[in-house]
């Protein structure tokens, strides 16, 4: 119990010297110092033990590639949100990992998927939620998707594959570093639950609304949506939300 409280102590310290430091930047928060730092206090006090994955200590180097540790996403200030508590913490997207890391001191620690959670990253403005959906086999899960603000219903979801580096074998030839190869995914939630992939076939993608399929398709054709287009996939996720509303 001593070590815990210890462990509570010094998080609860880290984040009231990051909080005094990123408001010091003139991050553009109308409350005065002495209101974020009652609200930051108030709220680790009881969002702390739901904000930690229990017993996980990320190692960033797990793929035995010195080279891996130097590509993953730095720590960055972020607002992490679970609905109206906020606190401001040290954080950073692990790629090998799939999650986002929590720093206290030199101790990393994952952030729990709780749903609506959000990380809003306070220097890129990059915004993530944790959103529940049904997956494939018909459970219910949870992660982390990038969303806009101004669209809440196109789910942005980048994959990692990690290439593991090469050191070169003869003075003619380089060193090849490791690195993560991305793909990026946009999804819509479905009032059912579920994820459709919106990088689909119009045909195939059509078929997944069946009471609605011949409007899809005729607004896919209309618009002429472009499935490697940000701002298309978002009409396209505005107007799959529109005709869910519609009773057949």
């Amino acid at each position: 119990k001593h070590n815990v409280m210890n462990t509570n102590v010094r998080i609860l310290i880290c984040a009231l010297l990051l909080t005094c430091f990123v408001y010091g930047q003139n991050t553009g928060d109308p409350r005065s110092t002495s209101e974020i730092l009652a609200t930051s206090n108030t709220s680790l006090d009881d969002f702390n033990s739901r904000l930690r994955a229990p017993g996980v200590d990320a190692n960033i180097n797990r793929y035995g590639d010195t080279n891996s540790k130097a590509i993953i996403s730095s720590f960055e200030s972020a607002k992490v949100s679970d609905n109206d508590r906020t606190v401001i913490v040290s954080v950073r997207y692990n790629e090998a990992t799939n999650s986002f890391e929590m720093k206290n001191n030199d101790e990393i620690f994952n952030l729990n998927k709780i749903e609506n959670l959000t990380i809003n990253f306070i220097d890129s403005g990059k915004l993530y939620k944790v959103i529940a959906y049904v997956n494939d086999t018909g459970e219910k899960d949870k992660d982390f998707f990038m969303i806009d603000a101004n669209n809440k219903h196109l789910l942005k979801k980048v994959y990692y594959k990690f290439i593991k580096g090469k050191v070169a074998k003869t003075s003619y030839s380089k060193d090849i570093p490791a690195k993560f190869d991305e793909k990026t995914v946009y999804y819509y939630k479905t009032a059912e639950g579920k994820l459709v992939d919106l990088s689909l076939s119009k045909k195939k993608l059509a078929k997944l609304f069946p009471e609605h399929s011949e409007k899809v398709l005729s607004f896919m054709k209309k618009y002429k949506i472009n499935s490697k287009k940000e701002e298309d996939l978002a009409k396209l996720s505005n107007y799959l939300h529109k005709i869910e509303l519609i009773k057949s």
